[in-house]
C-alpha cells in the first residue's frame, strides 16, 4: 500500500536527511543515526532545524565535531526549501527554512484538504477496537469517569484521522457485579420507589445506602450473595429485574455522555458473555497452552514464571477459575481480551439499543449474528491502578502463543482527577453534587457568564449555544491536556481560562479567524492562485507557516509512538491540545503585529490566505479534541 500522507514538514526533514546521508561514506553509520540527529534549535536565530550528526561521527572518525560539520556543509547539495545551512558553536549544522517556497506548498495543501488536513492513510485496513469507559451501572458519571470517556473518545477521532478503515468504540457493561448486587437489595425493598433527577444519579444514592444496610450484617451480605447467585445463573425474575435496572442506568449515562460528544458503537453486557457460553469457548482455548492447567481441586492456573519478572515469586501463578467453579477477573478479562481479536469463535448475538449522530449496538440473548470481533489492535482505557492485572492480561495471550496480538495489545493507563476540596468514594457518597453532570451545569453556567461579559448583545439562543459550546469544550479540554499518567486537580479557574492553556482561548481565536476571513469578502480558494508568497516575511507570518505545517506529523506520531510500558502505554495524546493552544497564541500575536484587513491590497491578500489555513487547521485540531470550533463567541 502507498502511503497516502501530505506533510511539508516531514517531506522537509527527508529532504535534509538524504541530503546529509549523500555526504557521509556509506556503511560508517545507517539512515536512523541521521534521522535522530535532526532537533529543532531553542532559538529561532539559530535555524528551523539543526542536525547533531558531526558529534555522532566524531566518535567513529576521530576527528573534532566542528571539521565534520564544515566537510558536510562544503559537499551538500543545494536542498528544497532550505534558504541556506550555517554551522553553529562547535559543529552544529543548522537550516534556514526558504519561507516563500515551503508557505506556498504548505497553504496550498491546508486550502486543498481543508477538513481533510492532518488526515493520513497509514493504518488503513486495520481494524482497532477502543473500550471506554466501563462504569458500573448502579452510578452516575463523576468526574473521573468522564477522564477516562473523553480519553477514549478523543483516542477514537485521532485513530480516524491516521487511517484506520474501522474504529469500534465499546462500552463494556459488568452488570454481575457486587455493586449491582448490593443496590438490588435495597430496590427489592419497595415495590415502586419515587424520585426526580436522572435515574442514574437516584441509583448511586441508592447504592450508599444500601452499603451502610449491608456492611457487618451477615443476613444481609448472606442475601447479597444470594443476589449474586441468581445474577450469574441468569434465566430467572431477579436477573430479568436486574438487567432491566442496569439498562436503565446505562441509558442515563448515556445522556451524559452525548452531552460531552461522546458515542459508543457498541456495549457489551457482562451476563451475556457469560451465558452465552463465550467464556467458556475461551476457557477451552486456554487449557489447549501447556502452561495453564486444572488441578486437582478443580480450580484453573495460569503458570508466569516462564517469564523472567515472575521467576522468584513465592507462588508464580494466577487462578483463572477458583475450585467452586467461578471465573477471576483476570480469566474474564483474558476471554474478552480473545474475543476482541477474533481468537474465539463469536457466539453472541447483537441488536440496535438505539439511534442519533451514531448507531448504538449492544449484546442480547434475543439478537442477530453480526461481525464486531477481530481487531488488528486493542486500545483498553483503564485507570493505573489497574496496570498490573492488565500486564498480566497481556502475558496470557503470549503465553497462550497470541504474539501478535500480546504486541498489539495497549492498556492507556490514566491517573484520577482530584478537586481541591473533595475526593471520589462511591460507596461514601462523596461524589454527590460532583457527578460529570453537575460540572457540565457549572461548567455552561459559568461560560454564560463570561459570554454575557463579552457580547451582551447577542441574542439568547446564540448565547445558550456558544455558552454549551464553551463548557463542554473547557471540560473536555482539561481532561486531556495534561499526560494521562498524571493527576489531575480540576480548578475552574484553570478549566475556563479565555486568555490561557485552556478550550475557551483555542476557540476564541477560532472566532477570530473567521470574523476576519468574513470582513475579508475574499474567496481564500480562489486568490491563493494569484497569491504572492515572497511577502511572507515577518517572523510572526514564519511562525504561524511552520506551526501549520508540523501539524500532520504530529497527529499520526501520536499513534506510531505509542509505547508499552510496565504500568501502561505511553500515548502522547497531551501533545494535541499543547499543539492547540501554541497555534492559537501564535495567530493572536500575528494579529497584533501584522494588520490584515487595512493593509495595502497584495498583503492583505496574502495574510487572508494565512488566516485561512490557521483557521482551517485550529478547527480541525478542535474537532480531533472533540470540542466545537465557534465561529463567534
Amino acid at each position: 500500500m502507498q502511503v497516502n500522507f501530505s506533510d511539508t514538514w516531514s517531506n522537509l526533514k527527508t529532504k535534509v536527511v538524504e541530503a546529509l546521508l549523500e555526504c557521509v561514506t556509506p556503511g560508517i553509520i545507517v539512515k536512523t543515526d541521521v534521522i535522530n540527529s535532526l532537533e529543532e534549535p531553542p532559538d529561532k536565530s539559530f535555524g528551523d532545524l539543526a542536525s547533531t550528526l558531526p558529534f555522532t561521527l566524531a566518535k567513529k572518525l576521530k576527528k573534532p565535531p566542528l571539521k565534520i560539520a564544515q566537510e558536510i556543509v562544503s559537499e551538500l547539495k543545494k536542498i528544497d526549501q532550505v534558504k541556506k545551512i550555517k554551522i553553529l558553536g562547535n559543529g552544529y549544522i543548522n537550516f534556514f527554512i526558504d519561507y516563500p517556497k515551503y508557505s506556498k506548498e504548505t497553504l496550498n495543501l491546508v486550502l486543498s484538504l481543508l477538513e481533510k488536513y492532518g488526515n493520513a492513510n497509514f493504518f488503513e485496513g486495520k481494524k482497532v477496537i477502543i473500550e471506554y469507559p466501563a462504569v458500573n451501572p448502579s452510578k452516575p458519571w463523576h468526574i473521573g469517569h468522564a477522564r477516562n470517556a473523553i480519553l477514549g473518545d478523543t483516542m477514537s477521532r485521532i485513530l480516524n484521522a491516521v487511517g484506520f478503515n474501522n474504529v469500534l468504540r465499546i462500552d463494556y457493561i459488568n452488570d454481575l457485579g457486587l455493586q449491582i448486587a448490593q443496590l438490588y437489595f435495597i430496590l427489592k425493598q419497595k415495590e415502586k420507589w419515587n424520585y426526580t433527577g436522572k435515574y442514574d444519579h437516584f441509583l448511586g444514592k441508592a447504592y450508599v445506602k444500601a452499603v451502610k444496610q449491608i456492611e457487618g450484617n451477615k443476613q444481609k451480605e448472606e442475601e447479597v450473595r444470594e443476589i449474586l447467585k441468581l445474577m450469574e445463573e441468569g434465566d430467572n425474575e431477579t436477573s430479568e429485574k436486574i438487567k432491566k435496572i442496569a439498562f436503565k442506568c446505562v441509558r442515563a449515562q448515556y445522556e451524559t455522555a452525548y452531552r460531552l460528544n461522546i458515542f459508543h458503537d457498541l456495549i457489551v453486557w457482562e451476563s451475556d458473555i457469560v451465558h452465552s457460553g463465550l467464556f467458556k469457548k475461551a476457557l477451552e482455548r486456554m487449557l489447549e497452552c501447556e502452561h495453564i492447567e486444572r488441578l486437582e481441586s478443580g480450580a484453573i492456573i495460569a503458570k508466569i514464571d516462564i517469564f523472567d519478572e515472575f521467576k522468584e515469586m513465592k507462588e508464580p501463578y494466577k487462578v483463572l477459575v477458583r475450585p467452586d467453579g467461578t471465573a477471576t477477573y483476570l480469566a474474564a478479562d483474558i476471554a474478552f481480551q480473545m474475543w476482541k481479536f477474533g481468537k474465539i469463535e463469536d457466539v453472541l448475538r447483537y441488536r440496535i439499543l438505539e439511534q442519533n449522530e451514531n448507531t448504538l449496538w449492544t449484546t442480547s440473548q434475543e439478537g442477530k449474528e453480526k461481525k464486531f470481533n477481530g481487531a488488528d489492535y486493542v486500545i483498553n482505557v483503564i485507570g493505573a491502578e489497574q496496570a498490573f492485572p492488565q500486564r498480566l492480561m497481556y502475558l496470557s495471550l503470549k503465553l497462550m502463543g497470541f504474539e501478535k496480538e500480546y504486541k498489539n495489545s495497549y492498556h492507556l493507563a490514566y491517573e484520577h482527577v482530584w478537586l481541591p476540596e473533595t475526593k471520589f468514594r462511591g460507596r461514601e457518597g462523596t461524589w454527590i453534587g460532583y457527578t460529570t453532570d453537575d460540572m457540565i451545569n457549572e461548567a455552561i453556567e459559568r461560560a454564560r457568564l463570561e459570554v454575557e461579559k463579552k457580547n451582551p448583545n447577542l441574542d439568547l439562543d446564540t448565547k445558550i449555544q456558544i455558552s454549551e459550546a464553551v463548557g463542554i469544550g473547557a471540560i473536555r479540554y482539561s481532561m486531556i491536556k495534561s499526560a494521562p499518567e498524571k493527576k489531575i486537580t480540576f480548578r475552574w479557574d484553570e478549566v475556563l481560562d479565555f486568555n490561557g492553556d485552556a478550550a475557551p482561548y483555542i476557540q476564541y481565536a477560532h472566532a477570530r479567524s473567521c470574523r476576519i476571513l468574513e470582513k475579508s469578502k475574499l474567496d481564500p480558494l480562489e486568490i491563493i492562485k494569484d497569491a504572492n508568497f515572497e511577502l511572507i516575511k515577518t517572523e510572526n507570518e514564519k511562525d504561524l507557516v511552520l506551526l501549520i505545517s508540523k501539524f500532520p506529523s504530529l497527529v499520526l506520531n501520536i499513534i506510531k509512538r505509542m509505547k508499552q510500558t510496565p504500568w501502561g502505554t505511553k500515548i502522547d495524546i497531551n501533545l494535541l491540545p499543547a499543539y492547540a493552544y501554541k497555534l492559537a497564541t501564535a495567530f493572536n500575536q500575528f494579529y497584533t503585529n501584522c494588520p490584515v484587513l487595512s493593509s495595502e491590497e497584495e498583503i492583505k491578500i496574502m495574510r487572508v490566505i494565512l488566516v485561512k489555513a490557521t483557521q482551517q487547521t485550529l478547527n480541525n485540531v478542535l474537532n480531533l479534541m472533540g470540542i466545537t470550533a465557534l465561529e463567534r463567541m
